[in-house]
């Protein structure tokens, strides 16, 4: 077992505790139209669900926490984990919910990937309001937010709440099974390789490679972390003000799989996936700006 499975588990009381808090009575963001309407029959893991039709639907949007140690994982039910099932299946078990779909409707495996909602609503400022299971963990720090190509549906608002479970320090944020990744130690991110991450770190340099938008973060010497975003996403329209020479030299905030190829990178659909932080700093080089006329050199690390 590693060292960080060790410091994990050796917290795995306090995540059991954390179940006691109170959930909210009320989660109605995320506004999809219902599509479907099923009866939950067993919660087979911390973001699946089977319904009484035999069909399997994946929480599109929530990431549970996840084992680093998959042998580990494999042998027992790794605590963090369970915890987020337990509460889920407290939540939904034998309770009938409402499917929403948004984009990609099917995972490779045949699972449906919908966002999912208590169908007994509750009544908030004398209006009915639909309980969302996803925004209810988000809310917990029992999962954190995530997208898929083609599935980033009601991204704004499941980054909303895992910000506020963050701040709060709510489930997972509060017992460090939750941590957001120093963009600026890539040597440390590369031990994630494979692995579901938040990250934070000020954005240095941007440049395009090969067509693609490249955000590299500060690091002296030639070992790096980057944020790609990817094609035609990268390329295609998008209503967001974001532009790549609005953020540099801002600290943000980046969400994705690690990917170790020479360096440990992200790619992200979009620039609107970037959540910024705070605003870029002041600098007299002008070496260090980035501008649409002068547009920085592509390192040595990205020319392959």
């Amino acid at each position: 077992m590693t060292p960080l499975v060790m410091r994990t588990h050796a917290a795995w009381k306090i995540v059991f505790i954390l179940l006691g808090v109170a959930a909210p009575s009320h989660i109605h963001a995320c506004n999809l139209p219902s599509e479907l309407s099923r009866v939950v029959t067993k919660v087979p893991s911390a973001d699946s669900l089977l319904l009484d039709d035999g069909s399997e639907v994946v929480l599109i949007g929530a990431m549970p926490p996840v084992s680093l140690d998959q042998s580990d994982a494999n042998q027992t039910a790794w605590p963090p984990a369970e915890a987020t099932r337990k509460h889920l299946e407290a939540l939904v078990s034998g309770k009938a919910v409402d499917l929403a779909f948004a984009g990609r409707r099917l995972d490779r495996y045949g699972r449906q990937l919908a966002h999912v909602f208590l169908t007994q609503s509750v009544v908030l400022n004398q209006t009915h309001s639909r309980h969302w299971v996803q925004g209810d963990l988000l809310a917990n720090g029992l999962a954190r937010a995530y997208t898929l190509p083609g599935n980033a549906a009601c991204l704004d608002d499941l980054i909303t709440l895992e910000n506020r479970a963050r701040a709060n320090e709510a489930g997972h944020w509060g017992s460090g099974v939750f941590q957001d990744r120093n963009a600026h130690d890539p040597r440390e991110l590369a031990r994630y390789r494979d692995t579901f991450q938040t990250i934070e770190g000020r954005i240095d340099h941007t440049a395009k490679v090969r067509g693609q938008q490249v955000f590299d973060f500060t690091q002296s010497g030639s070992y790096r972390f980057s944020v790609w975003i990817a094609p035609p996403a990268g390329t295609s329209r998008n209503s967001s003000a974001i532009t790549p020479e609005s953020i540099a030299g801002k600290r943000v905030r980046v969400r994705g799989w690690i990917e170790l190829r020479r360096n440990p990178r992200l790619t992200i659909a979009s620039i609107r996936h970037i959540e910024i932080l705070d605003e870029p700093l002041q600098t007299s080089d002008p070496e260090k700006a980035t501008s649409n006329d002068h547009p920085s050199p592509i390192p040595a690390t990205h020319q392959q």
